[in-house]
């Protein structure tokens, strides 16, 4: 039995993994060091401040209704709204996946779509799939449309993913913040460790500075540091990293989420809609159709498929247990543990055939490709 005794506690760190990592290392490379430090003067920002790009497509926009031209605008979903709440789960790098993201843009192009705009409602995920999320939107949506946030809920990695999106909207009660990373540890959630928090930061001042953004909200939203901002008679905003500011929106001691009222308050929002149509007139698009219907649909159904196929691992998982603890106990009985051997077999291969819907999801919930060699290796074992 002392075999039996040491794959049980193996399949206990196995379960502890599920709380999946929210902690995986990023890159810190082309991160630009030139920035406030905490305490240092502070950055002023307009309050209307978008990139060159976003006005030059915004001319266009303009141009176009001087036509009569209607703006092509598709609405991607980066997470189910809550609307549809119980359809699937929203979780980035279970559910959310770049290569989706990636592959609705060629989709995008086909339709003619001028205006995406990602619709958040997420609470957050895996950080292994933050910087490839960062980079497509950055180098491929921003490049290819005038891309804009409209936030629901956007939590932690769900907030950070998007981040490089200059131009962000919000449906009233929206939030996005709480961006902590948290790892599991014998089957608790404990945060991420001094090395891994210190490559978010790092990977975040370079990504606030893609959106054109004050790196010190962001900070804010990761560790416990006060925000507060004024706002001239101008409209220019001006973040501290401090309690110095009229508008406290963070205290010492506290992780900073923004509410709707609040982001717009400070010009982090640059308005406020409920529907689709107020979300055109905020953006100053007059005359608009709905576009690109099939990366939408896409999108939704990669969230399903991926959703299904978490929901599918994990049973697989419980029927491997089951299966494999039922072929230790039937040592000295060939027939019967080669019938149980056969089971928990079968569950593995299906377990690992879930990569076809997302071929990181089982090492984003802790079962690396080494995990299931080590499990072929003991189902070999245990036929001898």
């Amino acid at each position: 039995m002392k075999k039996h005794s040491l794959f049980t506690q193996f399949l206990a760190a196995s379960v502890a993994a599920l709380a999946f990592a929210f902690s995986a290392p990023v890159s810190n490379a082309a991160f630009d060091p030139e920035h406030d430090e905490p305490g240092e003067a502070p950055v002023t920002m307009p309050k209307v401040d978008p990139l060159a790009d976003a006005k030059k497509d915004e001319k266009k926009l303009a141009d176009k209704v001087l036509t009569g031209a209607a703006t092509r605008v598709a609405v991607l979903n980066f997470g189910l709204p809550k609307s549809a709440q119980g359809a699937a789960d929203s979780t980035v790098g279970i559910e959310i996946v770049a290569q989706a993201w990636r592959e609705a843009v060629k989709m995008l192009e086909k339709d003619k779509v001028e205006v995406v705009v990602v619709r958040i409602n997420s609470g957050g995920g895996a950080l292994s799939e933050m910087e490839p999320l960062q980079n497509l939107f950055q180098n491929e949506y921003k490049a290819k449309f005038r891309t804009v946030a409209w936030v629901e809920s956007a939590i932690s990695c769900a907030a950070m993913s998007p981040w490089p999106i200059a131009d962000m909207y919000f449906l009233p009660g929206g939030n996005i913040g709480a961006c902590t990373a948290w790892r599991g540890v014998g089957g608790q959630m404990v945060q991420a460790d001094a090395d891994t928090l210190e490559s978010v930061l790092v990977q975040m001042e370079r990504t606030s500075r893609w959106a054109n953004r004050d790196p010190k909200i962001m900070r804010a939203m990761q560790i416990m540091e006060p925000l507060s901002a004024n706002i001239d008679e101008n409209g220019n905003v001006k973040f501290f990293q401090d309690l110095s500011g009229k508008i406290i929106l963070n205290q010492q001691g506290k992780i900073l989420t923004l509410t709707a009222n609040e982001a717009l308050k400070v010009g982090f929002s640059k308005g406020t809609a409920a529907t689709l149509d107020e979300l055109m007139q905020v953006m100053g698009i007059t005359e608009y159709v709905v576009a690109g219907k099939q990366a939408t649909d896409f999108i939704d159904n990669n969230i399903k498929a991926n959703d299904k196929a978490n929901k599918d691992f994990d049973n697989f998982y419980r029927a491997y247990t089951i299966a494999i603890d039922r072929a230790e106990q039937l040592r000295g009985d060939k027939k019967r543990q080669s019938d149980a051997i056969g089971d928990a077999r079968s569950a593995l291969r299906k377990m690992n055939a879930t990569r076809r819907h997302n071929k990181n999801m089982p090492e984003i919930k802790g079962f690396p490709a080494a995990w299931f060699a080590q499990q072929e290796r003991l189902l070999k074992d245990l036929e001898r």
